[in-house]
């Protein structure tokens, strides 16, 4: 199957752009969808007194995507329906998927404009073409599994080999020594975009600090029980017990939270008192510029 889009909105509301071909009525996304590809971008400048200036980078903009839509019913009725469906999802917050086979990328859109015509020329008894106006906060497309890794001197024969890589979808329990854990995280980034990451660390333990080799993120000065849980919003920086309470208030001064960057990253964890039943994983979903 040719790749195709589909709109998501609350619940299992969701309509496929490619109706038409499939079932013979519907929507289907014509010819001409703009909007897919790289989004627009600020370039960053420093100009000084001498000739030109200096790159200092650039920050990704909503992207904004424009959507030819042919609609048609197997009668007036029909036909009225379908725009039914259609404008109660464009209402609000939806979700653009770009489905190939059984694997999907996605992003954040909210309806901006369009779903217009001009009678007659337009329109027909049991068919409409118009054009679908929306725009995405999030610039780069996510993809639809996460990534996960985790760090931790497990308690088996081969421990004494040094530090255990889990990655993919699904991950076992590591066993982590009772002596203090420290050790690095080398998380690969295969998008093409800067991804944020959620860190879950599972007590018992005691100040957590993570770092890079050349900068420290954070120290978290907090303590965990057996079981408990601290959960770690890199993109929107908070900080979260299992109780849901708020342990942003326990960082030391200055933390910083960063995404992984496309390609190999490496941070380096140590947390302190814990036991056996201490882990600790970080989750990511990668996220590509575009599309195809």
């Amino acid at each position: 199957m040719d790749p195709f889009l589909e709109l998501h909105g609350p619940g299992d509301t969701r309509i496929g752009l490619n109706e038409i071909s499939m079932r013979g009525e519907g929507f289907e996304a014509g010819p001409g969808v703009a909007g897919l590809g790289m989004p627009p971008v600020a370039p960053q400048w420093v100009e000084g007194a001498g000739d030109g200036a200096s790159w200092r980078g650039m920050r990704a903009l909503p992207r904004d995507i424009d959507i030819p839509l042919h609609i048609t019913g197997t009668h007036r009725g029909r036909l009225d329906a379908h725009l039914g469906r259609l404008t109660r999802l464009l209402s609000g917050a939806m979700e653009l998927r770009w489905i190939t086979g059984r694997e999907w990328w996605s992003l954040p859109v909210y309806y901006t404009g369009g779903l217009d015509y001009t009678y007659s020329s337009d329109t027909g008894a049991t068919w409409i073409n118009t054009v679908i106006s929306l725009r995405s906060p999030d610039p780069w497309w996510s993809y639809y599994t996460t990534d996960a890794i985790s760090v931790g001197r497990r308690e088996t024969a081969t421990a004494a080999a040094g530090w255990g890589l889990l990655d993919g979808h699904s991950l076992s329990g590591l066993r982590l020594s009772p002596s203090p854990v420290s050790g690095p995280m080398e998380p690969h980034n295969t998008g093409s975009a800067p991804a944020w990451s959620t860190i879950t660390v599972t007590g018992p333990g005691a100040t957590l600090r993570v770092s890079t080799d050349a900068a420290t993120w954070f120290t978290w000065n907090g303590r965990l029980r057996r079981g408990e849980e601290l959960v770690i919003d890199t993109e929107q920086a908070t900080l979260t017990d299992s109780g849901g309470t708020s342990r942003y208030g326990q960082l030391a001064a200055g933390p910083r939270f960063h995404p992984l960057q496309p390609g190999p990253n490496r941070l380096l964890f140590s947390f302190d008192e814990t036991t056996p039943a201490t882990g600790i994983e970080i989750r990511w979903r990668k996220r590509a510029w575009t599309v195809i």
